[in-house]
């Protein structure tokens, strides 16, 4: 995973290509051992440039050094607050706390036209979510500016229609690694904290795509990334998260993607009724097995039952069954 260091991204006076940077050797390629490294989701001002004026580039320079000073703090919403309670956002001290490197698509990716350079941009493009995976902050910067072709306001809401930003956000969500902070930067001076739950129903599948070509694509990485979360969280014996993954892909995470959800990852079932003669049985039998429950009476910690569960499918069919 190429990275820039910070101080590198401070000094910059036009979002250089990755060519430009592999060049001068300011590309470095991240590992653990050199700090943090920070994932930063954008929509892009134009159809050819991420940033061809430096406007929101700039923004995401001036914010990086309030919160590095301390001048700007990262604040909580008050959705968030209401609903969650008073939750530890990012300091100054943590975003210190060790060396910052950054990955920004336009670094980071290939962005030349010949054939060696498509195909590792389509391999990079490929491993976003292990890129996200590996980040301790995630930052979506999405200052409200004018898109440069269009007359038309780029903003948060504008970012959250993106199909592309909504499966960043999306892999943040799935990550293996819980820890770490998503930071919403809407200014130099306006920094807020922003949590998985409060976006989890908006589906990458939904959103804008300024190539169509680009969902099959989508579909392969977000099925890539559901498979690995799910058998996660069943390694972990984390059976809620993984109940509730499991019968919410197929709304939050595949829909418009025209694409099955995942099925069968817990293998020995034996069925008691048959196919054929009890089809309907066979298919109670079956949820009850894929959810690790032993009868339809069964409730987990949490009070849920696999009705409960079921609801959250959105097939009507199967909730009838239950």
């Amino acid at each position: 995973m190429f990275t820039v260091s910070v101080a590198v991204v401070l000094a910059l006076s036009y979002v250089k290509r990755h060519e430009e940077l592999l060049s001068t050797g300011d590309l470095v390629e991240f590992c653990d051992s050199l700090g943090h490294a920070m994932f930063v989701s954008h929509q892009w001002m134009s159809a050819k440039h991420p940033d061809p004026d430096f406007k929101q580039f700039r923004v995401l320079q001036d914010a990086l050094r309030n919160l590095l000073s301390g001048r700007s703090k990262v604040r909580q919403s008050v959705a968030t607050e209401a609903a969650r309670g008073r939750v530890k956002t990012p300091t100054a001290a943590d975003i210190n706390a060790q060396p910052l490197y950054l990955w920004y698509d336009y670094f980071c990716c290939p962005q030349m036209d010949s054939i060696g350079a498509v195909h590792a941009r389509r391999r990079a493009i490929n491993c976003i979510a292990s890129y996200v995976c590996r980040c301790k902050f995630f930052v979506v910067l999405c200052p409200v500016l004018k898109h440069c072709d269009h007359d038309c306001q780029l903003d948060h809401r504008s970012w959250a229609s993106r199909g592309w930003c909504r499966s960043e956000r999306l892999a943040r969500e799935l990550s293996l690694r819980n820890h770490g902070h998503i930071i919403v930067i809407h200014g130099a001076h306006h920094q807020r904290s922003m949590f998985s739950s409060n976006s989890h129903l908006e589906a990458p599948g939904m959103g804008e795509f300024t190539e169509e070509s680009d969902r099959p694509r989508i579909s392969r990485i977000i099925l890539r990334m559901l498979w690995d979360k799910l058998l996660h969280l069943l390694q972990e014996g984390d059976l809620l998260g993984y109940r509730f993954l499991l019968n919410t892909q197929a709304a939050c995470c595949l829909k418009g993607l025209n694409t099955s959800p995942i099925e069968a990852l817990i293998c020995g079932f034996t069925p008691k009724k048959d196919p054929c003669l009890n089809p309907q049985g066979f298919i109670v039998e079956r949820y009850l097995h894929d959810n690790r429950f032993e009868s339809m009476a069964d409730r987990d910690r949490a009070g849920w039952t696999p009705l409960c569960y079921a609801a959250m499918t959105g097939d009507a069919k199967l909730v009838r069954l239950l």
